[in-house]
């Protein structure tokens, strides 16, 4: 499982500790060479918005080659399915972002490669 991946997890999960909400997410933008350039983490009333989506907070950050990093974790404290949606996933493409990694279920994701 990937790092990056496990990171955006516990950024998620430390917005549950607040208690705002069921699901929580965290998303994460690396440069080409790994350096993460840009981390959000946000809560289901947040995402209500195209622009309070976690990924495409990070839209305004990433470069071309850049990977983005998207979790999705239950009030309980369990991951859950994370991919972008369409709008989001056309707007991190047409930002040149490379791969998108997404939560599936505990232990388990997906890869978006563009």
């Amino acid at each position: 499982m990937n790092t990056y991946l496990k990171q955006a997890a516990k950024i998620a999960a430390a917005r549950r500790t607040k208690g705002h909400g069921s699901y929580f997410f965290g998303a994460i933008a690396t440069r080409p060479d790994g350096l993460i350039v840009s981390s959000f983490n946000v809560t289901v009333k947040d995402a209500q918005t195209l622009d309070g989506h976690a990924e495409a907070r990070l839209a305004s950050k990433v470069q071309a080659g850049s990977c983005v990093y998207v979790a999705r974790v239950t009030k309980a404290g369990v991951w859950a399915m994370a991919k972008p949606c369409q709008a989001c996933e056309t707007r991190l493409r047409n930002m040149r972002v490379k791969q998108v990694q997404y939560t599936i279920g505990v232990g388990e994701y997906g890869m978006l490669r563009f």
